[in-house]
């Protein structure tokens, strides 16, 4: 093969239009876009699984610890009553608001014991609640 050939071949090459290149941009543009709104939902999900997972663990540690409580303390729970938060919150946890309610369940000798842990973000109120039972003599 000569180098006439090559030349030749070279020279009919016509190369892509401008035309192509602009349709192939707003195609990818198109694509990228997408691809970016689902980037944004993917975050604030994984900021809401975040929220609900240390939401539950504050109501899972106030429910633990209400279960250390002696039975002859639940037994002099007449009433419905409100509690507050027993143990140390750690940095960040401040948003969250824990509200722990105690119902004597009557002729069972049990107390009814619900964690209710509510933050908001982004405008919305969110919670998570846990329910236990305690032992009353």
């Amino acid at each position: 093969m000569n180098i006439a050939f090559f030349t030749n071949k070279l020279q009919s090459e016509q190369g892509f239009l401008l035309v192509d290149v602009v349709v192939a941009i707003v195609i990818l543009s198109v694509a990228l876009l997408a691809i970016h709104s689902l980037f944004v939902q993917a975050m604030q999900e994984t900021i809401l699984a975040r929220d609900y997972t240390q939401g539950s663990n504050l109501a899972r540690t106030q429910c633990e610890l209400l279960k250390t409580y002696p039975p002859q303390y639940w037994a002099n729970l007449a009433e419905p009553s409100l509690m507050d938060f027993q143990a140390n919150r750690e940095e960040g946890m401040s948003r969250y608001s824990i509200q722990t309610i105690a119902t004597p369940i009557a002729d069972e000798h049990l107390v009814q014991v619900v964690v209710r842990a509510n933050w908001q973000e982004r405008g919305n109120e969110y919670s998570v609640q846990f329910l236990t039972f305690c032992p009353a003599l």
